[in-house]
Order: C-alpha cells, then sequence, then structure tokens
C-alpha cells in the first residue's frame, strides 16, 4: 500500500510539472515597456481600430449571467459603416443565421434557425429576445466599442497602464493592462426619461450590469427622479491581448470587484477585405456565398 502511494506521489508530482510547463509554453515571461514606450503601443491600437472598414473572423466570448459564465462561439462578417453584419452561430444553436442589413429590412435583424419553425423571424436588436443571456448588442461587434469605452474613462479618471511584450504560443503579443484605480458604484439620480441602454451608452458602462445591479428590464425607460446604481468606469480592469503583426486585439477581458466578468476571444481574423453585399441579405441565410 506504501509503494502505491508512493508511486501516486511521482505521478502527481510530474502532472504539475507537466500542467506547469504547457502553460509556460503558452505565456512566456513578459518583458515591461516603458511608459512612453506603452503609450505608443495603445495608440497603435487605437489607430489600427480605426483603420477597419469589414472584418471577419471567429469570436468565443464568455459572460457572466448572474452567478454563472455563459460560452458562446460565433462566425461573424461585418462592415463597420453603415454597420452591417451576419452571425453563424457555432454553439450554442449550432447552424442558427443572423443578419443585419439598418434601412433594408427596416433596422430589425432577419434570424433564420436551424431547425422548426423553419421560417425567418425579424427581432429587434434591443428587444428580449436578442438580449437576453448578452451582454452587448450586435452593434458592439468588433473592436469599436471597446476603444471607446478605454479612451473615455482613460481621460475621465484615474488609470494604471502597463504594457508588457511576451510571446502566446508561437504568436508575439502585448499585453496592455488598464486598471481604474478608484473603481467603485454610486447612485445617482436620474434626470432624463431615456432607456436604459441609451443611458449606460452616454456613461460608456455596460447595461446588462446595470440591469443586474439594479433589477431593471434592458427595455425599460428610466423614470426621473428616480435613483439607480452605476459604476463610475466600465470596469476595475481590462487586459488586451494585441496581436504584434497588426496592432489589433486577440482577446479582451474584462473584470470587476468579482473577477472575471466577460472574456472575447477573436481568431480567424481578417481585415478591410471584400465581403459580397450579398452576405447581408436574408435571402442568402443558410447558403454559400
Amino acid at each position: 500500500m506504501q509503494a502505491f502511494l508512493n508511486r501516486m506521489k511521482i505521478l502527481t508530482k510530474y502532472l504539475l510539472l507537466g500542467t506547469i510547463f504547457i502553460l509556460s509554453l503558452s505565456f512566456s515571461n513578459s518583458n515591461p515597456l516603458s511608459e512612453s514606450e506603452a503609450n505608443l503601443v495603445f495608440n497603435r491600437v487605437v489607430k489600427s481600430v480605426n483603420s477597419i472598414q469589414t472584418m471577419k473572423f471567429t469570436l468565443n466570448n464568455e459572460e457572466r449571467i448572474g452567478k454563472s459564465m455563459m460560452k458562446g462561439t460565433q462566425k461573424v462578417s461585418m462592415n463597420v459603416d453603415p454597420f452591417q453584419c451576419h452571425i453563424t452561430m457555432i454553439e450554442p444553436g449550432k447552424g442558427e443565421e443572423l443578419v443585419y442589413a439598418g434601412k433594408k429590412y427596416d433596422y430589425q435583424a432577419i434570424y433564420e434557425p436551424a431547425g422548426f419553425p423553419y421560417f425567418q423571424i425579424e427581432l429587434d436588436p434591443y428587444g428580449p429576445l436578442m438580449r437576453k443571456n448578452n451582454h452587448h448588442t450586435i452593434f458592439d461587434l468588433g473592436y469599436g466599442k471597446m476603444m471607446s469605452i478605454l479612451q473615455y474613462h482613460m481621460k475621465a479618471g484615474e488609470y494604471k497602464m502597463t504594457v508588457s511584450e511576451m510571446l502566446r504560443g508561437d504568436k508575439g503579443v502585448y499585453k496592455i493592462e488598464i486598471e481604474f484605480i478608484n473603481f467603485k458604484y454610486y447612485n445617482l439620480k436620474i434626470d432624463r426619461v431615456e432607456k436604459l441602454t441609451a443611458f449606460a451608452n452616454r456613461l460608456y458602462v455596460n447595461d446588462y450590469m446595470l440591469s443586474e445591479l439594479n433589477d431593471i428590464d434592458l427595455g425599460d425607460d428610466l423614470k426621473v427622479g428616480s435613483i439607480i446604481k452605476v459604476p463610475n468606469a466600465y470596469a476595475k480592469k481590462i487586459e488586451l491581448y494585441i496581436d504584434k503583426a497588426n496592432g489589433l486585439p486577440l482577446s479582451q477581458i474584462v473584470y470587476d470587484e468579482i473577477g472575471v466578468y466577460e472574456k472575447y476571444d477573436f481568431s480567424d481574423l481578417k481585415i478591410n477585405i471584400s465581403i459580397p453585399e450579398k452576405r447581408f441579405e436574408s435571402e442568402m441565410l443558410g447558403k454559400t456565398i
């Protein structure tokens, strides 16, 4: 029996060493940059994001809903301005598709299920069906929303930014950490009637977070004179892993006081490529282009 226990101890030791070795391959030792170098890296990211006209990518997302982290994977094709998008679900809802093309469909999203009821459905992008268990609307796809949030709060409040170089697998990356030092929640008196989402966008915070904090439906109007709890920044800390080759995020990780609030990983990224206009037509849902 003792010999068996000794063998198990040795096996556990090697399994632990193997795990540490694998992790060291995924993220090699980092090399911190100076403040001036860090600012140059961040400015390059902003410039790279602002240069995007079209994008195709695979998105893996994790979002905290209640006390659970919910995961999803989808393939996205999008045009930045005017905003148009096509989404194919990988999981959950494998094979489901959705297209949004602005005025063409009266600003409704057209959804095609992978099974019953076998016909297309018009959905309000801000409505309960599309927002259920989703931190964001489809209009937040890509990188633009996060860059706007960061730039706003970096001007509005005190923060600490650190940037380091590292390898992520075999890819050279910059790890940008932006911590909002005085992150907290406060009570705010509403001075105008507006939708919760519009209010959150005006403050550059997350409407889903406000919905949970205040037990308010995402589609509700805020009432003049009511008091709601809001954060003074989008997050306590935001991490970006930036591809050194193109200056664009591979990952965006958002933390609140509890831990990871949301995480988005981008792969198979192609930017500023020609996307056929048919890609954003409802008639082409379920068809190969």
